[in-house]
């Protein structure tokens, strides 16, 4: 198979299994809505504490069952409307978690010994670092009414704003040598063997982009917008301030790393140089040459031969390695090709409540099923 296969999650929409389990969504949302009334006093807040994330366990372990169903159908096929429907449906289930989550971000924020809560159960001591990063988060909190709202908000601003930009360019058509193939599939002949092909793609995909470019500007401009304005409201010096805090990088560690980079950069000029040369460039490296293959080499593999190469190469390296890449090939986990409606790009999407990932891919069709 060229696609991947989703039944290990469900078999269709209109199955009982994701029909039941989008219903259960509902019970969740009473059983930790429950919870509000305990977080107003201290007394056995261990108890609390441990209970709460028992349940919040068992929630993001169903929840994203379910929701890996749906955004991975959506990424595959971005116009489909039962996705598009149930994308909808489940970000409005999840905003009725927020004030709870909310209100125990403050409750734990607002107790004494951290310590001694941590190390009144097995439970809780393992789960230590979450519970700090927890606490750490609500000075960047505003009160639960406000949260709740801005959470169903996003629901029309940003998270639409990104959907859109999703299906722009999921769906455009290009029209390359005669015939029209999508954005994905004219980017990946960046890489072709034939310079007079990557040049003429090159020219298809900026002839194709005014199709689309207002749309795509307005979309990128209305979530940065979101972005700037959340950041300040919350306390962050800027955006990029919110970034370096959730990845727990301090701003020393990124000026060093951009530092680093801006010192080889002479070093990166005169590889493109060098490579504009051996292309027959003089004048330096064009954008349609940067990815352009160097050596004489023609091989071109199929899928079970690209599979066959990890498989030999994985397992010079570790047999684990070699193991989970054959589990990833015989489950169908991969979507190896571009076609109309899949998003471009790659990407690894991790489906804990199955132990599974699914992996998203757009190779050029030069590598083919046979």
């Amino acid at each position: 198979m060229v696609k991947w296969d989703l039944s290990k999650l469900y078999k269709s929409y209109d199955s009982k299994e994701f029909q039941n389990d989008v219903l259960k969504i509902d019970d969740y949302i009473l059983q930790i809505n429950a919870f509000k009334e305990r977080f107003s006093s201290k007394e056995k807040a261990n108890i609390i504490v441990e209970e709460f994330l028992k349940l919040e366990i068992k929630i993001q372990n169903h929840i994203g069952k379910v929701y890996a169903f749906v955004s991975l159908q959506q990424t595959t096929n971005t116009t489909d409307q039962e996705s598009g429907k149930y994308s909808v449906i489940l970000q409005k289930k999840f905003t009725e978690f927020t004030v709870t989550s909310i209100l125990f971000t403050k409750f734990l924020s607002s107790l004494g010994n951290i310590d001694e809560l941590l190390n009144s159960s097995k439970f809780l001591k393992e789960h230590a670092f979450y519970i700090k990063e927890i606490i750490k988060s609500n000075k960047y909190k505003l009160d639960e009414n406000t949260e709740g709202l801005l959470s169903k908000l996003n629901q029309s601003g940003s998270s639409m704003w990104s959907r859109l930009q999703g299906v722009l360019t999921s769906t455009l058509e290009v029209e390359f040598n005669g015939e029209v193939i999508t954005l994905p599939e004219i980017i990946g002949k960046s890489e072709d063997s034939d310079p007079e092909v990557r040049k003429s793609a090159y020219l298809a995909e900026l002839a194709a982009y005014p199709k689309i470019d207002k749309s795509v500007a307005f979309a990128l401009n209305g979530i940065k917008g979101e972005v700037n304005t959340m950041t300040e409201k919350r306390g962050y010096k800027s955006a990029l301030d919110q970034a370096l805090i959730y990845s727990r990088m301090n701003e020393e560690t990124l000026t060093a790393m951009l530092s680093s980079m801006n010192d080889f950069l002479p070093v990166f000029r005169k590889y493109l140089k060098r490579k504009a040369t051996l292309l027959g460039h003089n004048n330096g490296l064009p954008w349609f040459d940067m990815y352009a293959p160097m050596g004489s080499s023609a091989k071109e593999f199929t899928i079970p031969e690209a599979q066959e190469y990890i498989l030999k190469n994985f397992g010079t390296f570790s047999p684990h390695l070699k193991d989970l890449a054959k589990r990833a090939f015989d489950g169908n986990w991969i979507d190896y090709l571009p076609y109309k409606g899949k998003v471009g790009g790659a990407f690894c999407a991790n489906i804990n409540p199955i132990s599974e990932s699914r992996i998203l891919l757009t190779l050029t069709v030069h590598l083919v099923m046979l």
